[in-house]
């Protein structure tokens, strides 16, 4: 169920990934994140999206979601189908790699245990360091601002309480 949820809120975010600043859904900005909230009460969801970094050498977007009561959860959105033979990992310097699940246009973590560790890790980053990647086979996809995710994360928590 929740990746259905997930996969629905990552439909909307891609159909109107163009236009990402503009949408009447938009509440903010941290970095380079952008902060969504849609819904109210137990309907209520939230997420933030960041596009790829200019380092990076594939189009795809990260993000978090909340949504009602549900736990947090990540998915990568790329704009093509991965390669089902080579792994997606996300690498954090000095804390931990995760590796990632596919369907099509999709990613998410290969165990859902995983989704809060990632948010944690992610929060506790530290953003002077080497940068947050994610990897598919020897390209990274995205590096990104860790101070802004931070920020973000913390705007998305206020903003999603259930």
């Amino acid at each position: 169920m929740k990746n259905f949820i997930t996969c629905a809120v990552t439909a909307f975010v891609v159909s109107t990934s163009g236009a990402i600043a503009q949408s009447a859904n938009t509440y903010g900005h941290e970095g380079n994140w952008s902060l969504f909230k849609d819904g109210t009460g137990s309907k209520k969801a939230c997420w933030i999206v960041t596009q790829r970094s200019t380092k990076a050498t594939v189009k795809m977007l990260f993000m978090v979601t909340k949504i009602g009561r549900q736990d947090y959860g990540v998915t990568l959105v790329a704009r093509s189908a991965y390669p089902k033979e080579t792994p997606i990992f996300l690498e954090i310097p000095g804390l931990r790699s995760f590796e990632f699940t596919r369907r099509g246009r999709d990613a998410w973590p290969k165990h859902a245990s995983d989704d809060p560790k990632i948010i944690k890790a992610l929060a506790e980053a530290d953003a002077s360091s080497k940068p947050v990647t994610f990897s598919f086979g020897n390209k990274v996809l995205l590096d990104y601002d860790v101070a802004g995710f931070q920020k973000a994360l913390n705007r998305l928590k206020e903003t999603c309480v259930s």
